[in-house]
C-alpha cells in the first residue's frame, strides 16, 4: 500500500502561498507514520507491506523524538497496560518500505539509510503527480548522491538495489495462519 499526502479543500488557508509538495506533504505523512508507529498500529499488522513516499518524509529526521515522547507517554501508563508491550517506534520502522522519490538529495539518502537500511528502498517517480521534467531532476539527484553511499558503504548501484527490493514488495505474500499478518 502506498501512502501518498494529497491536498484536501480549502488548503490554500493554511499553505502561507507555498506549494504543498514542497513541505506540507513531509509533514502530513511524517504525522500519520509516526501516528501509526506510536499508537500501536503498525506492530499489529507487521505484514502490512506499506510504502512510505518522498524519501521518508521528514520520519528518519524526527524518529528519534517521537520515541522520546513514546517513552515518556510509556511511563505514564500502569505497569500492565498492553502499550508496554507494542513495538518501539524506532524499531517498528524498518518494516516498512521507503520510495526514494521526491527529494533524494544525500541529506535524505543518508537519513533513511542510516536509519533503516537499504533492503527496503524503493523508486517510483511519483510521475503521476510529478512533471516529467522534475522526475528527470529526481534521477539526477539520485545519480549523483547515491554513488557517495555506494563506496562509503558498498552499495550496489541504487536502480540495482532498488529494482531488487521492488521485486521483492511485489511478491505475493505467504499464507500465514489465521489472525496474523502475511
Amino acid at each position: 500500500m502506498l501512502l501518498h499526502p494529497t491536498s484536501p479543500v480549502g488548503w490554500e488557508a493554511t499553505a502561507l502561498g507555498q506549494p504543498r509538495p514542497m513541505a506540507d506533504f513531509l509533514f502530513d505523512t511524517g504525522r500519520v507514520v509516526l501516528a501509526l508507529a506510536m499508537r500501536g498500529t503498525l506492530g499489529r499488522h507487521r505484514g502490512l507491506r506499506l510504502v512510505v513516499p518522498h524519501s521518508g518524509s521528514l520520519v528518519p529526521m524526527l524518529v528519534d523524538r517521537a520515541a522520546m515522547f513514546q517513552l515518556g507517554q510509556r511511563l505514564a501508563l500502569p505497569p500492565g497496560d498492553p502499550a508496554h508491550t507494542e513495538p518501539a517506534v524506532t524499531g517498528i520502522l524498518g518494516d516498512l518500505r521507503w520510495d526514494l522519490s521526491g527529494t533524494p538529495t544525500p541529506t535524505h539518502l543518508d537519513a533513511i539509510v542510516d536509519r533503516v537500511g537499504d533492503d527496503h528502498l524503493v523508486y517510483g517517480s511519483d510521475f503521476c503527480f510529478t512533471p516529467p521534467v522534475a522526475v528527470d531532476l529526481q534521477l539526477g539527484l539520485l545519480d549523483n548522491a547515491w554513488p557517495t553511499r555506494t563506496t562509503r558503504l558498498g552499495l550496489p548501484p541504487w536502480r540495482e538495489k532498488t529494482t531488487a527490493n521492488a521485486a521483492r514488495l511485489l511478491q505475493a505474500p505467504t499464507r500465514c495462519a489465521r489472525g496474523t499478518d502475511g
